[in-house]
């Protein structure tokens, strides 16, 4: 294992500068390897649709034609995509979508198994259906796939290889090459996560939310070292039946410098080594939350940080806050870093929010401007 992890340590360095060079990013833009890949583990950790290498630790890469060879002879085939929706039902184990995934006739979806970084859950949930899969049989050969350009399943395949699978492959063209080949997709659901007899819903979501705020709130960031800089106030309006609450968001103009950056107008916050440029949502939101469900929120307090040392602003250096509330009615959240390349262009109908939480990437809360937020 620890020569595997030495591998795959030297390999990311590599790929990482080709990465970087590519897609021309400016020197003072692109972020360290650490920023993007985990340092312990080597696994993508950020940024998981962007150009991928031709090769992956612990694995083969193979063409469709290898694909089908592979099937025929009885390979088990895994979808590793990400599941878009509220995660699963603490009761069932079910995934509850947002959006439907077309995968490839035969393959297993086992979603989120190819992030960076597991939960335990995630993780038990991942050597569970590989042991069923394989019948225990660590050298049947098992396929893993999601989209064209996406590090998920490169994760995927060294995760397998970890724990002791052999004769793992990578299909790097996923469900986009299978379509570029004219080949017809399914609609797929998630294989179902095991829920124990008795489990509550905080040990399958994290902490259950129980309050809501209501009426006018000020919207506070708060730095590392404890420093507050009120932005923004929130007006809240109980819904007709009180189990939610519409919203309308207004920031401080005394609070943000206009800027013009990379051909676009932003309200930015200053700092001494990075600005905080609010990212006003472009597309449609509804505007409501509810107890379980923070997200339209989110959406309407994203960020783009910028350091001083770059040309302009870039997508890839988004800020997302997670938002949970407490039992007061307060809100509070950490900050994540986030690829907002993904609202270039309008999301597909019915898909109003495109950035799951599962791509959020955790980080040291002192790297930026401000750590935390806080609706109260």
């Amino acid at each position: 294992m620890k020569d595997f992890t030495s591998l795959v340590r030297r390999y990311l360095i590599l790929v990482f500068v080709c990465a970087a060079c590519s897609v021309g990013l400016a020197p003072s833009a692109a972020l360290s390897a650490n920023d993007v890949f985990d340092p312990d583990t080597g696994y993508r950790i950020a940024r998981y649709r962007s150009p991928t290498p031709s090769d992956v630790p612990g694995g083969t890469a193979i063409d469709i034609g290898e694909y089908d060879k592979l099937v025929k002879a009885g390979a088990v085939s895994i979808d590793v995509m990400i599941a878009e929706g509220a995660g699963p039902d603490p009761q069932t184990g079910a995934w509850r979508l947002s959006k439907e995934r077309q995968s490839i006739p035969g393959s297993v979806w086992l979603a989120n198994v190819g992030l960076g970084r597991l939960s335990p859950q995630i993780k038990a949930y991942f050597e569970a259906a590989l042991k069923r899969l394989t019948e225990g049989d660590r050298s049947r050969p098992i396929i893993m796939f999601c989209l064209a350009d996406c590090w998920m399943s490169w994760n995927a395949v060294q995760r397998a290889a970890a724990l002791g699978y052999k004769n793992v492959y990578w299909f790097p063209e996923g469900t986009d090459g299978w379509r570029d080949w004219d080949r017809a997709l399914e609609a797929k659901t998630p294989e179902p996560i095991k829920v124990a007899a008795g489990e509550s819903e905080a040990s399958v979501d994290g902490p259950k939310r129980s309050g809501l705020p209501l009426g006018e709130k000020t919207v506070t960031l708060v730095s590392a070292s404890g420093e507050r800089l009120d932005i923004a106030t929130v007006t809240f309006t109980e819904a007709a039946d009180g189990t939610a609450r519409s919203f309308t968001v207004s920031l401080d103009p005394e609070k943000f410098k206009d800027q013009f950056l990379s051909m676009r107008p932003f309200s930015c916050i200053p700092g001494k080594k990075e600005m905080w440029c609010h990212l006003a949502y472009p597309y449609e939101l509804k505007r409501v939350i509810t107890a379980d469900d923070l997200q339209d929120l989110e959406y309407a307090l994203l960020f783009l940080f910028k350091l001083h040392t770059a040309y302009g602003i870039d997508a890839w250096n988004g800020l997302y806050f997670k938002l949970e509330a407490d039992a007061n009615g307060a809100l509070t959240g950490t900050v994540h870093e986030a690829d907002f390349n993904v609202l270039a262009a309008p999301p597909e109908k019915g898909d109003l929010r495109p950035i799951p939480h599962d791509v959020l990437s955790e980080i040291d809360p002192v790297k930026h401007l401000f750590a935390r937020i806080e609706i109260r």
